[in-house]
């Protein structure tokens, strides 16, 4: 049998300097082996909440929802742990 789980954290609903703080409470919660419904809608990715997902890849199956572009991004970004990477982004 076959047993799965989904945690959402929604960056979206909250503010940039909240993002990291959002991220930290899911993850603190979070069961190992579970999917991270990840909603960054048009955002690019964020320091802060970056590096803290950074750590938890290992343990999670982390999807990214939201714009193509947003979405392209964070996946470049968390695949290569390198935030840089994420083609189209610049600080």
């Amino acid at each position: 049998m076959t047993v799965t789980g989904s945690v959402r954290c929604d960056l979206t609903a909250v503010r940039e300097d909240r993002h990291r703080q959002r991220v930290a409470a899911v993850l603190a919660n979070a069961p190992d082996r579970v999917r991270l419904i990840l909603i960054v809608g048009a955002l690019a990715p964020g320091m802060p909440a970056f590096d803290l997902l950074m750590q938890h890849t290992d343990r999670l199956s982390i999807d990214i929802q939201g714009e193509p572009r947003a979405v392209r991004q964070w996946v470049e970004a968390l695949r290569s742990g390198d935030i840089l990477a994420a083609s189209g982004w610049s600080p």
